[in-house]
């Protein structure tokens, strides 16, 4: 089976550009920042793709992934036919655990590469990269055996703590690769028998807790971590709590937003295979993080988009359960009500966004898409 690689190739190179990237990848944080604005400077300058995919391939050495992947979308929209450009966008898409568009961009070099070189590299890639995620046929067959085994032996009175930990764990590896499903909402409800059976054992509750930090509808988390608190108080996942309240939490919660941000401008421009590829990775930040409602709102909108109205209804009362009192929340869930179809609750959400609206304009944005509802759909 061919090895996956993340692959970044560098289409020009000047000594000039050298000299950037080296300092880019060795250099202090500042001479690293310093070199990539000189970068950009330099392909404003010259206007030309090969150095912007340089600048890519900066931002991409400094770990800035969701920058270079907007980069190299640009020069793949600019050059179709690039199939290095696409090749550096797949690499950054599996960077950031888009596994879907990684995937669309590996597929198109298979398929349509310029030379049948690059689309032998193009297949060895996909191939690699299915296998480096378990995604490959052999693979889910032996992990749909293996779920079913635990499952029979944790029911058993022999069962053992490695037997949870290890069926959570393929659960929620399962639930990367098919974000549609309830693989998350599984493994909590089998940790959270786990950790019945064994309360004094650690490692359970930590896995627990890892997951009610991306879902917790009952509000579980506050005594899970009492306890933890009292078996386990030196526990790494104290750690990792402060770390989300300090600045790397805000800075990672920012880049998954944007991230959101990219996904749903990928469904509105893209083409079908493209808009397809955007909405599955929306879908699995959705799996990821499924108690924040604005991953969920761009996911119901992006279903929208794509005709799925009765798939972004489902997701528009899971948003209605637990519903934020803000514009932004009631004036985007009343869209997808009304352009569903139903135009009762899509007129009760954008009176409410009316409402919580804080400035005048999020009250004429408001008013304005009531009056298009009081015209009838379009």
């Amino acid at each position: 089976m061919p090895e996956f690689r993340a692959l970044i190739i560098s289409t020009a190179r000047s000594p000039q550009t050298e000299k950037f990237l080296i300092r880019i990848k060795e250099g202090t944080a500042s001479e690293r920042d310093s070199a990539i604005d000189q970068l950009f400077k330099l392909a404003q300058k010259e206007d030309n793709l090969d150095t912007w995919n340089t600048v890519g391939v900066g931002l991409h050495f400094a770990g800035r992934n969701d920058e270079a992947a907007r980069v190299f979308d640009m020069l793949v929209q600019s050059d179709p036919a690039n199939d290095a450009y696409r090749l550096n966008l797949a690499t950054c898409y599996s960077q950031n655990q888009q596994i879907a568009l990684c995937r669309e961009q590996l597929l198109y070099v298979a398929e349509h590469g310029s030379t049948e070189e690059n689309r032998k590299l193009g297949r060895e890639q996909l191939q690699g990269y299915d296998s480096f995620l378990g995604n490959t046929e052999p693979d889910r067959k032996l992990a749909d055996l293996q779920i079913g085994s635990l499952r029979q032996r944790i029911a058993k009175s022999s069962k053992k703590t490695e037997d949870f930990k290890n069926l959570a764990r393929l659960l929620l590896k399962r639930g990367a690769l098919d974000p549609a499903g309830t693989w998350l909402e599984q493994a909590v409800t089998v940790l959270e028998s786990g950790t019945a059976a064994f309360p004094k054992e650690t490692e359970l509750l930590e896995l627990l807790i890892t997951c009610y930090l991306r879902h917790d509808p009952n509000r579980r988390l506050d005594a899970a971590l009492k306890r933890l608190e009292r078996i386990a108080p030196d526990s790494r996942v104290f750690s990792i709590l402060a770390d989300l309240n300090e600045d790397k939490g805000r800075q990672f919660a920012n880049n998954n937003q944007a991230r959101a941000d990219d996904l749903m401008q990928q469904v509105l421009r893209g083409d079908e295979s493209r808009r397809n590829a955007a909405l599955q990775d929306l879908a699995r930040l959705v799996n990821m993080y499924g108690d924040n409602p604005f991953y969920r709102g761009y996911y119901a909108f992006a279903l929208v988009v794509c005709g799925q109205h009765a798939a972004a209804l489902q997701q528009a009362e899971i948003l209605e359960r637990n519903p934020a009192d803000t514009h932004s929340f009631h004036f985007n869930l009343g869209q997808v009500y009304w352009l569903c179809g139903d135009a009762k609750k899509g007129r009760q959400h954008l009176q409410l966004a009316y409402d919580y609206a804080d400035n005048d304009q999020e009250r004429k944005d408001a008013k304005d898409r009531i009056s298009d509802l009081a015209r009838g759909p379009k």
